[in-house]
């Protein structure tokens, strides 16, 4: 099983999470709400800003139409649709970034990192 680890390596303020891992199967909402499932207090995010799912096998990131957008290793994925996350890449969200890696199961390395509720 794969799964997709977030680390928030830039951010404005301090955020409620630095790292998380998700699982599949799942859908995960990442906005500024503090009701969603990655919450980020970053004025430049929307409150319910871009989705990251599981699906057929693979991890998606999709912006759920963002006044600011979605960059992804420097690319906008806004209207897009859901769009394969990389291997190991770059995600930019308002004025934060968050490093997104996948990794086996048995490869996720325990120390620091919280799990994200699954949607």
């Amino acid at each position: 099983m794969v799964r997709l680890r977030l680390r928030i390596v830039k951010s404005p303020q301090e955020t409620p999470w630095k790292e998380v891992v998700l699982d599949p199967p799942g859908e995960y909402i990442l906005g500024r709400d503090p009701r969603v499932h990655l919450s980020i207090p970053d004025k430049y995010i929307s409150r319910r800003h871009l989705r990251i799912l599981y699906k057929n096998g693979k991890w998606m990131i999709e912006d759920l139409g963002s006044k600011n957008g979605t960059l992804l290793d420097n690319t906008q994925i806004q209207g897009k649709g859901p769009v394969e996350a990389p291997r190991r890449g770059e995600l930019v969200v308002g004025l934060t970034v968050i490093q997104v890696e996948q990794q086996e199961e048995g490869k996720v390395e325990e120390g620091g990192k919280e799990e994200a509720k699954k949607g």
